[in-house]
């Protein structure tokens, strides 16, 4: 018999531009997937490209290339104030006025 658990699955979309259309650099986006690894004991990350547009309260277009990188964690409660936090360290990091980051439950089988 096997138990089932609820765990939070954080999913932060990591650019791979600047809102001024700059390339980020590479050591940017590695430093930061080993600061997950490191403080969550792993993540996970698609290897391709996603592409999106939007458009900020002031009417400017933005389009987007960037990564999605998952983090499931069953202590995201106590966890909500970093997460908050880190955030505004990656939107500085990444020179964004928003890095897209949500939650979602799902059960692990």
């Amino acid at each position: 018999m096997f138990v089932k658990r609820s765990v939070e699955r954080v999913k932060i979309i990591l650019p791979f531009y600047y809102n001024d259309g700059s390339l980020v650099e590479q050591y940017k986006i590695e430093a930061t997937l080993e600061e997950l690894g490191n403080l969550f004991g792993g993540y996970t990350s698609d290897p391709i490209k996603v592409s999106g547009f939007w458009i900020d309260e002031e009417d400017n277009y933005y389009h987007d290339e960037s990564m999605r990188v998952r983090i499931d964690t069953p202590y995201l409660k106590e966890n909500q104030k970093f997460f908050r936090f880190y955030k505004e360290i990656l939107m500085i990091r990444f020179r964004q006025k928003n890095i897209w980051m949500t939650v979602h439950e799902i059960k692990v089988l």
